[in-house]
């Protein structure tokens, strides 16, 4: 099982983008309750404004705008980016725009501003043998954490087996808070171990 996080988390500011989606808004209400500042990143916020405990900053905007991703931690001594944004369209040029160049953006920002740390949220469906625009898109954005890890961010893929529609994303803190803590756990290797039901693709990262 993993470890409990040690307090060192405490303090920290993560911005969270994709914040209004159902587990990325469990994750930041958790968070905040954890004493972790965060920087909730939203195209919509009126599903998250209801969080009021904890240090939330609340930011509107759209992550296929650098600029939007830019102003959101621009000074803010951000510790770790975390990316639940997704698009489901079937439409590839829509799906690209979010799953795609969304992410690149979040990735520039975070190393133009000495983020140290990314956790990309993907998906099992990259697993998937036939093409879609989801699987394909998202396939490239884990190309992209990999080119920015070549580039010297430390980064975590998370693909998730269940997310909507089941008991699972109740409870995304549990699975992803230790990836933004300082000393990384061991994680378990079997869906039998985890409290979570979920595949860790590739990590590299820097011991603090």
């Amino acid at each position: 099982m993993i470890k409990k996080p040690p307090t060192n988390r405490k303090g920290k500011t993560i911005a969270v983008f994709g914040a209004s989606s159902n587990i990325g808004r469990k994750f930041i209400e958790e968070a905040a309750l954890r004493g972790i500042m965060v920087i909730a990143f939203a195209r919509g916020t009126t599903k998250i404004t209801s969080i009021h405990h904890g240090k939330i900053e609340i930011v509107q905007g759209d992550i296929t705008q650098l600029k939007n991703v830019e102003k959101a931690i621009r000074n803010k001594k951000v510790y770790a980016t975390i990316n639940f944004a997704a698009s489901f369209s079937s439409n590839i040029s829509e799906a690209r725009a979010v799953n795609v160049e969304g992410e690149k953006n979040i990735l520039k920002v975070s190393q133009k501003f000495g983020v140290k740390r990314h956790i990309y949220i993907s998906t099992i469906a990259t697993q998937m043998k036939k093409s879609s625009a989801y699987r394909d898109t998202k396939l490239d954005a884990e190309n992209e954490v990999n080119k920015a890890g070549r580039r010297g961010l430390d980064w975590i893929i998370l693909r998730y087996a269940n997310v909507l529609g089941t008991p699972t994303w109740d409870h995304p803190f549990k699975i992803i808070i230790p990836y933004i803590r300082i000393g990384i756990p061991k994680i378990p290797t079997s869906s039998k171990n985890a409290p979570f039901p979920y595949e860790l693709l590739k990590q590299q990262l820097t011991q603090q």
